[in-house]
């Protein structure tokens, strides 16, 4: 329902991730040449785990009625965004490696996305926990 504060939690997480589609994770700037930005859609690896979570998180909202799926579905949310932290991690340092040494990488303030996705889907799963919790109190009352 839209009415829930864990909607909304998966919402920004799916305007976050829509984000890193279209702003440079990290720029690589050459002495003497011009700046060559890293896009997520320039790694396949990068591009298909925030696919994933993008799906995942609005098929997760409409899952309202079957909270204990919803919640094992926000865990794996939440672990495809540390496997996308880390690609992007990765990427990083195999991109450093393989350019010669006066390179400079400048890291994008987007590159730290995944990290507050992390924090809103951290709070989403405590959301939905409430409200099973609620839901199975009302039910000892019955």
């Amino acid at each position: 329902m839209i009415q829930r504060i864990q909607t909304v939690y998966f919402l920004i997480i799916i305007f976050l991730a829509a984000v890193l589609f279209f702003t440079p994770i990290y720029e690589i700037k050459l002495i003497g040449e011009s700046v060559r930005a890293f896009y997520i859609t320039d790694h396949i690896s990068l591009l298909l785990s925030n696919i994933f979570i993008i799906g995942l998180s609005a098929i997760n909202i409409f899952l309202f009625k079957n909270r204990p799926l919803q919640i094992k579905i926000g865990w794996f949310i939440f672990l495809l965004i540390l496997v996308l932290s880390i690609l992007i991690r990765l990427t990083f340092h195999t991109e450093q490696q393989n350019l010669v040494s006066d390179a400079v990488f400048i890291f994008s303030y987007f590159t730290f996305l995944p990290f507050l996705k992390l924090i809103f889907i951290f709070l989403a799963i405590k959301s939905i926990k409430k409200d099973e919790d609620l839901v199975k109190s009302a039910d000892r009352f019955r």
